[in-house]
């Protein structure tokens, strides 16, 4: 297994970001989480409240403008490749509610065929680390209707 975190070329990999105060190259569950908002927004998060602060000060501009070009690459865990690899093929399989059509989660009955189909060799695993990604995916929905 690679000692360092592992480059995958087509939008996820690469030399992002995580959560705030936590080092996400080193925390699987904390990588994964964060790969799950970063598939949402395509960018690593406001660092230090940059909006909020731009804001203050009168300035209406979107942080994402300022973002550096390595601010829009993430970076995967080798031992999280694989559950992230599944939950990309479940990317069409959110469970919708309200009105407004607001993702509440994964439609687990199809998250477990493409498990089964997957061949994965430890399901439950992938499907806990899955669910992590799922959370951060959330996080990332709401980010985004907060935006809007």
């Amino acid at each position: 297994m690679a000692a360092g975190p592992e480059r995958r070329p087509g939008g996820v990999g690469g030399a992002g970001g995580g959560l705030p105060g936590i080092d996400h190259k080193k925390e699987p569950a904390a990588n994964l989480r964060a790969a799950g908002r970063f598939w949402v927004l395509g960018h690593r998060p406001d660092p230090g409240g940059l909006e909020s602060d731009l804001a203050a000060f009168g300035l209406d501009i979107r942080p994402e403008s300022l973002f550096r070009e390595d601010d829009k690459e993430f970076e995967v865990l080798p031992e999280n490749w694989e559950a992230l690899t599944v939950f990309l093929k479940c990317a069409t399989q959110w469970r919708y509610a309200g009105m407004a059509g607001v993702q509440t989660g994964l439609d687990y009955s199809a998250v477990d065929v493409v498990l089964k189909f997957s061949q994965v060799d430890a399901p439950g695993q992938i499907f806990e680390q899955i669910q992590i990604i799922e959370a951060g995916a959330i996080e990332g929905f709401a980010e985004r209707q907060d935006r809007q």
